[in-house]
């Protein structure tokens, strides 16, 4: 055998009013890899038949190094999945969390995002370089910086339109220009 071989096939068929030819779903075993002495890498590939189709199509997929694939056939880490998902509960996660596209809520409510205990850090990063942080036993939070020392501590230039308060305070845009400094 080589790769990508079938080495077992199981159909399931109903009678779809013409004859008992239509194909409902497919489970193969393939071969996933080149094999060798005492070492034969298989992978497993579930399919469904769509609505108005005629044939499976490959849903999932289980590969040799036991990553799942959902709508990808080459995962390429212990889960994969291509397209949209939707958890009605949930997502929790020991690691790392990665999107290659957009969180977001599609049923109105607010987007959290949670770090499990009193002294787990927020950090909203681009790139590899940290934006933001929230820190999570003080509740400080950073803009530009890593450890802010206050509840809101911005490193660099910032711009405001419109007023901004301190206590009785009140500082406007016009009065301001970006070489002055408010303190």
């Amino acid at each position: 055998v080589a790769d990508s071989d079938q080495v077992l096939q199981m159909i399931g068929y109903a009678d779809d009013g013409v004859d008992y030819e239509g194909e409902v779903a497919r489970i193969e075993f393939q071969v996933d890899g080149t094999p060798g002495s005492n070492d034969m890498p298989g992978r497993i590939s579930f399919q469904t038949t769509a609505d108005g189709a005629a044939a499976a199509t490959e849903r999932m997929r289980i590969t040799s190094g036991g990553n799942v694939g959902i709508g990808t056939t080459s995962p390429g880490a212990l889960l994969g999945v291509q397209g949209d998902g939707l958890f009605n509960s949930n997502l929790t996660s020991l690691g790392v969390v990665q999107a290659l596209s957009t969180f977001q809520s599609t049923t109105g409510n607010d987007l959290i995002l949670r770090a499990r205990g009193t002294n787990r850090d927020i950090l909203l990063q681009v790139a590899g370089s940290t934006l933001m942080t929230v820190i999570g036993s003080t509740g400080n939070v950073g803009i530009g910086t890593t450890s802010p020392g206050s509840l809101l501590a911005v490193a660099g230039i910032g711009y405001f339109t419109g007023n901004i308060g301190s206590g009785t305070n009140v500082f406007n845009e016009a009065a301001y220009t970006n070489a002055q400094t408010l303190r």
